[in-house]
């Protein structure tokens, strides 16, 4: 375990709210259904579902097929033992030193220290099954966007997205291999770049969930995890006898997107409630008003259960938050964690609708959130070069 460097006790403060605490109403017309059998009830608090409401678009399924027919498929287990990176144990990324801290780590030195890509959201096994575990392993995810792609000169290949798979029994020594978002696409090349900002990501099942700002929630399956050849940084996608990815060594195609219907949300992270089976998305906002943090119900597939007019998924809950420049929200239950931004970085803990929330001290450049229940812990990651951790406090 990470020795604590900092066990001051830091301060903690009531926030007022900054917005009314008022339900939100359902769009009139918009029919809903009750939640799907042996769904989880809506914890006490819970706010009235919001207009919003996601419905799904399948990818190609021939050209996924002809990627399963040209590609060698590889595990997640597989990529975990291909771990190329080592990561850097201890807490000296980050500023200030959270308080509860249970482990932190840092990237490579290329990784830590990069302008081309910026870290953004974070997930793990703990998510994804009830036993912690995937192929056997525990496991990280953290995904990354390309800010600056262009890092070797005209007609490189824009990069798009990529995800860093993370062995975590043992976070002093963990290990990582990235592999890179890619959206199939008609046509011989396959496959291409994803733009995506991957602001927040959940692992639910063999699915991968990613925040699409102005979209909804895009969706991957790591049992379609695929190996290509390196070599160069300005191949994208097959021509003649080899695939390529801008020299990344693995590929993982898109399978589908939740895309938004009725009054649009910005989609800034996501997370796993596996105690209301449910994922939790959050808003970024900047003002004063804080931004809408939304339920929405998973079925025993491991994808969105529909529950609204036209097999549509609505939230079968809302909370304006009274707090801005949320960054990550996870929650357990009736209790809920927000990441906030800024030059006033805060974690946040209250009730899920609460109107005002208890305060801590958190790193500069925080992201997303993930809650693994195995250990109770939160794991948060840093953007910032040379600030970029992966951390863990205790959940309380």
């Amino acid at each position: 375990m990470l020795p604590l460097l900092d066990r001051s006790p830091r301060g903690r403060r009531r926030h007022a709210a900054l917005v009314p605490l008022a339900a939100i109403a359902a769009t009139a017309g918009v029919a809903t259904a009750p939640a799907p059998a042996g769904a989880a009830k809506a914890p006490a608090g819970q706010r009235a579902a919001a207009p919003h409401r996601l419905s799904f678009q399948a990818e190609s399924a021939r050209v996924l097929r002809r990627i399963d027919r040209r590609l060698p498929k590889v595990s997640v287990g597989g990529v975990l033992r291909d771990a190329n990176r080592a990561t850097r144990p201890g807490v000296g990324a980050l500023r200030p030193v959270p308080r509860g801290i249970k482990a932190a780590f840092s990237f490579d030195g290329g990784d830590s220290s990069t302008d081309k890509w910026y870290p953004q959201g974070i997930t793990g096994t703990g998510d994804a099954t009830a036993s912690g575990l995937v192929d056997g392993r525990r496991a990280l995810a953290v995904s990354w966007y390309a800010k600056n792609p262009s890092d070797s000169g005209p007609g490189t290949i824009h990069p798009g997205v990529r995800i860093s798979f993370i062995t975590a029994e043992d976070l002093s020594q963990a290990r990582y291999r990235h592999v890179l978002l890619v959206v199939p696409r008609a046509g011989r090349r396959l496959y291409t770049h994803t733009s995506s900002h991957a602001g927040g990501i959940a692992w639910v099942g063999p699915l991968l969930y990613v925040a699409e700002t102005g979209t909804g929630l895009s969706v991957y399956d790591t049992r379609r995890i695929y190996r290509v050849r390196t070599g160069s940084k300005r191949a994208m996608g097959c021509s003649g006898s080899a695939c390529q990815a801008a020299d990344y060594k693995y590929v993982m195609p898109r399978v589908g997107v939740y895309q938004q219907r009725g009054a649009e949300r910005t989609f800034s992270s996501v997370a796993v409630d596996r105690s209301t089976s449910s994922l939790v998305t959050g808003e970024y906002r900047a003002d004063a008003t804080g931004g809408i943090a939304s339920r929405y119900p998973l079925g025993g597939d491991s994808r969105l259960a529909a529950n609204a007019a036209g097999g549509a998924t609505a939230p079968t809950g809302s909370w304006a938050v009274p707090v801005p420049r949320v960054q990550g929200i996870v929650t357990r239950g009736t209790r809920a964690y927000l990441s906030t931004s800024g030059s006033d970085a805060h974690l946040y803990t209250g009730a899920w609708g609460a109107s005002s929330l208890t305060a801590t001290d958190w790193p500069h450049g925080p992201e997303d959130l993930t809650y693994a229940p195995g250990s109770n812990r939160i794991y948060s990651v840093t953007e910032h070069p040379s600030a970029r951790a992966v951390f863990a406090v205790d959940a309380g």
